[in-house]
Order: C-alpha cells, then structure tokens, then sequence
C-alpha cells in the first residue's frame, strides 16, 4: 500500500483514521500520518490523506501537507471527528522548552485548518499518544499516557483522562492544584493499543483551576507495567 508523504519517502508512523460510511467532504476515510524517513524526526509533521477504500490513499484536493507549523517536532498526531461541528479535530504532541505541549488544529472541509492553539501541556514525557473521543451530548474525553522523566525508559507508565469543557471557546485548564475524589476502581477501557485494553481508573476532580485552554478535569489510572511510550 503507498502511502503518499509531502517529502517524497512514503515512510510513515503514527496514522490514525476518520472513517464515516456516507463520506465526508467525498471520501469515507481521512487520515492522519507523520512521515519518518529513515527515523528522521524532522519531518514528522501531521499529513492529510484519503480514500474511499482504506487501500488506496491520495492528498485530497486543496490540501498542502503538512497542515500544522513546521516549527517543532510534531508527533503523535490524533484524529477525531466533531458530530456536532461536523468537522475534523487534530490534535499532536510538541516539544518545548522541556514540555510537552498538546497542541489542537480544526477543519470544516479537511482543506482550511484553524490556527493551533494550545490545549495544555505537561513536563517531557508526560503526556504521549492523545487520543481523542468526541460524542454529541457528552464532554470531549481524551487518554494518554504519561511515561514519567525517563519517557521509553520506563519501566511502568500511567494512562490518564482529562475532560475538556468545550472544543470551540477557551476553558478551564487544569493546574497542579490539589484534586478532590470522586470515584475509584471503576473500570473503563484504554481506547489505543499502546497500553493493555483496560485498566481501573481512580477519578479525580481539580478543584482550582486557572483560565487557559479547553481540557481541565483530569482522571489518573493506576501505573501499567511495561508500557511502550
């Protein structure tokens, strides 16, 4: 299967599908991939592809890959479709100043792309692979994995949850402040394979926050042993 890239190689990691069985915009499926030739991280930057058969993939027309700022590493890019705002949502990973910053871009027509802005950010290492469920009715849910200080070193990561307050206005972003428990030991599956297929969560709720971005409550899962992060 040829996977096309914008720097020629064809070599990608990370993809992650849309797929919507009457189309979107003319094609059923949308994906998102970083190009990687060879291991070089300077050109993995979230890519836009299609198809109407999961088999053959194009640039769909209009699009100009990638279609996020090459000014950082950009890395674990998440796809996601918005029922309510009928769009696609991209969130990615960069790296900054010894953070890792969880950055989300938007699209109507999977051609024109929001300006990113910040979601939020956590120290490097901490917040890897987002993934992304977004349901009509309910708050925006995203897991990820936090691999501790020493990231693919580790011997145990954690998953976690956090709960954005609304994907189109600026939010409640959490902080470091203290949380409050509002459950334990309920058990919820891990939406990616990076990490075994469920795990027992302890819920957590920030009492303080701050004005930021959008995701503020954050729910922690016990550490999983020998994680890839």
């Amino acid at each position: 299967m040829h996977v096309p890239t914008y720097e020629g190689s064809g070599q990608t990691v990370e993809p992650d599908i849309v797929y919507r069985a009457h189309g979107w915009h003319g094609w059923e499926y949308w994906m998102v991939v970083n190009p990687y030739p060879n291991g070089n991280a300077a050109f993995e930057n979230p890519s836009i592809i299609v198809s109407h058969d999961g088999q053959r993939w194009a640039v769909p027309p209009g699009v100009v890959n990638p279609v996020v700022p090459r000014d950082a590493p950009n890395s674990d890019p998440d796809l996601s479709y918005d029922p309510v705002g009928q769009r696609l949502v991209l969130f990615y990973r960069q790296v900054r100043e010894g953070d890792n910053v969880i950055t989300v871009t938007m699209s109507r027509d999977g051609v024109r792309w929001s300006a990113p802005r910040v979601a939020f950010r956590e120290r490097n290492h901490h917040a890897i692979g987002p993934s992304t469920v977004l349901r009509a009715g309910h708050r925006p849910r995203m897991w990820y994995i936090d691999a501790g200080a020493l990231g693919c070193r580790s011997l145990a990561t954690t998953l976690k949850l956090r709960v954005a307050t609304h994907l189109t206005v600026p939010g409640i972003a959490a902080t470091d402040a203290p949380v409050r428990r509002i459950s334990s030991s309920s058990s919820r599956p891990a939406p990616r394979p990076r990490s075994h297929t469920s795990r027992r969560w302890d819920a957590a709720l920030v009492v303080n926050t701050r004005r930021s971005a959008p995701f503020e409550s954050t729910s922690q899962a016990r550490p999983n042993s020998n994680t890839a992060a």
